[in-house]
């Protein structure tokens, strides 16, 4: 794993590194109780994660000392707000360091993906308006370990909660 000092550009890492920005998606990244807004970018060969940045509405990527946040559901803002702001920091992974990923939930929605690494490590990452499906579809293009999986998993996972909602099996008192 790669932790690079943060540039006023990450994607100026990127472009350093081993090729060019294909995808951005503005995220909010989850650690423990630590709650911080950030950029993920799909490199040619590598992803990279890069905390305390935002978007623009023209897809520049900003830091978050110096630009407000993309991020518009207010409890998570007030969430952002508690926790001492991280410093700027971009992390690199190699896609085949990446093990696997999957859909998860954060506070109750269908928004987030959890990326596992080879080394043991986890990343847990929300998205806004299905971000979270995108992001995967593309982490399966690229993912020689996820390749196998693809749209029929995203198609698989979004049957599979709307049967498993436990507020669809509810039945009226008599």
């Amino acid at each position: 794993m790669f932790r690079g000092r943060a540039s006023p550009e990450p994607t100026a890492a990127v472009t350093q590194g081993r090729g060019q920005v294909k995808a951005k998606h503005c995220v909010v990244v989850v650690s423990g109780h630590v709650v911080s807004d950030g950029v993920l970018l799909f490199g040619k060969a590598d992803l990279y994660i890069c905390e305390a940045f935002t978007l623009t509405s023209t897809g520049d990527v900003c830091c978050r000392l110096h630009h407000k946040t993309n991020v518009r559901d207010s409890y998570i803002c007030n969430m952002m707000t508690k926790e001492k702001r991280p410093s700027p920091s971009c992390k690199r992974w190699s896609y085949d360091d990446i093990k696997e990923a999957n859909f998860m939930r954060y506070l109750l929605e269908d928004n987030a993906l959890e990326i596992f690494l080879k080394n043991g490590a986890s990343v847990f990452l929300v998205f806004f308006n299905n971000d979270h499906v995108n992001a995967y579809k593309r982490l399966c293009s690229v993912v020689s370990s996820l390749k196998a999986k693809g749209p029929e998993t995203v198609f698989n996972v979004s049957i599979d909660r709307k049967t498993i909602n436990p507020l669809n099996n509810i039945q009226p008192l008599h």
